[in-house]
């Protein structure tokens, strides 16, 4: 559970290491055995998917206490 925006700030920064392991995966692997490569990159996108839901939710938490979600551009009027 993300409870503020240094957890979110660290959970994104968690996604794109996974991200990056995948693509390392993707470009190692897979050319040499796609079945291989989705037996070791479905761990990645199960974590990828998990940590996002996680970022979901406390965006939408925060939008429903009235206050801005994470990543949102305040305008003055």
């Amino acid at each position: 559970m993300i409870s503020n925006d240094a957890q979110l700030r660290t959970v994104r920064e968690q996604i794109q290491r996974l991200k990056s392991a995948l693509a390392s995966l993707e470009r190692d692997v897979k050319p040499k055995s796609e079945r291989q490569f989705q037996v070791l990159s479905e761990g990645y996108v199960d974590q990828i998917a998990d940590l996002q839901k996680l970022i979901t939710v406390y965006v939408e938490k925060s939008d429903h206490r009235g206050q801005p979600a994470a990543g949102a551009i305040a305008i003055k009027q």
